[in-house]
């Protein structure tokens, strides 16, 4: 998609995840919904060829403290 378009559009690549799961679309709007519920639709016009790893750190911290931390299952008693 950067290669013919310069450009990524992660709204776009979550559709191709359609058949990844047997839940199909619902899977894709879940994918959607973390995307947007996390804010990282900005981040689709990122150049990552010369990245900065601190950088990367700060970027990925920032965003797994503003993501949904999981809950625990149902337990085998």
């Amino acid at each position: 998609m950067r290669r013919d378009t310069g450009r990524i559009d992660s709204w776009k690549l979550a559709q191709g995840l359609l058949r990844y799961s047997t839940r199909r679309q619902a899977y894709v709007d879940d994918v959607r919904g973390i995307i947007n519920s996390n804010r990282l639709k900005q981040y689709d016009s990122a150049d990552l060829v010369d990245y900065d790893r601190e950088k990367i750190k700060l970027v990925l911290d920032s965003v797994e403290g503003r993501c949904a931390k999981p809950t625990a299952g149902p337990t085998d008693a």
